[in-house]
């Protein structure tokens, strides 16, 4: 993610994004802290991937890697 879209997501005081890697079979999980985003967990295979901002998700990443379309090499 560029720095100008962390800036903007501080900006409109969004408190956590998460981004999916397919080509890793990752999700990192992002947590605004005092201004700054920081990493804050790396979920992969059955990990289950939870949120205290986003109580109601609950899933693990296999559950996500089985619905990604084969990537393009």
């Amino acid at each position: 993610m560029s720095e100008e879209s962390k800036q903007r997501n501080n900006f409109y005081g969004i408190p956590e994004f998460l981004i999916v890697e397919p080509e890793l079979g990752t999700l990192e999980q992002y947590i605004l802290h005092d201004k700054r985003y920081e990493l804050t967990n790396l979920f992969q295979d059955d990990e289950i991937v939870t949120s205290s901002n986003i109580p109601c998700i609950s899933f693990t990443m296999a559950e996500i890697m089985k619905k990604v379309p084969e990537l393009p090499k």
